[in-house]
């Protein structure tokens, strides 16, 4: 009898193999992930009270360690769809008590390029959607004019990408 391992075997063996490699390279990189995504204290702990108002869902009073980004609290308020967030330092770290005020925006900019005329900055309502645009630029022939019937809601500061029409 011999001892030797047959080819189907031996795929066998380095499946497993590549397997475990990779169950071992998934882990270390979740657990690198893991340790950016840390948020680092100073080492006092220090807890700080932020009163948030305007236009957040969950207006009032947050304690949160000192150290933390205002992003983080903003979080934790909840944005409503038309926070002018321009303005507010996003990555700032709270390290006293603060209020913070969020304005509502009145209109958005929205960019649209593409297969349309000319590449267009338009200011538009709040609750603006893709299929409001048509009406505000011109379309070329090879334009695709159901890309307008979306009733996606746009954002401030999105970048509407207008698509060629298809060949027929």
């Amino acid at each position: 009898m011999q001892n030797k391992l047959h080819r189907s075997e031996w795929v066998l063996i380095f499946s497993l193999l590549a397997i475990m490699v990779s169950f071992v390279l998934v882990g270390k990189i979740n657990a690198h992930r893991a340790n950016i995504s840390m948020k680092r204290l100073p080492p006092s702990g220090k807890e700080v009270i932020v009163k948030i108002n305007g236009a957040v869902k969950k207006p009032g009073e947050y304690l949160v360690l000192e150290g933390t980004p205002v992003e983080e609290v903003l979080l934790q308020a909840s944005l409503k769809r038309n926070a002018n967030i321009r303005k507010v330092p996003l990555k700032k770290l709270v390290e006293l008590p603060c209020e913070i005020y969020i304005e509502e925006l009145e209109e958005i900019t929205v960019y649209v390029e593409g297969e349309i005329g000319e590449a267009k900055e338009l200011l538009l309502p709040v609750d603006s959607r893709i299929c409001d645009v048509k009406s505000k630029i011109s379309l070329l022939k090879t334009t695709d004019k159901s890309f307008f019937k979306s009733k996606k809601r746009l954002v401030d500061g999105a970048v509407v990408q207008v698509p060629k029409k298809t060949v027929e």
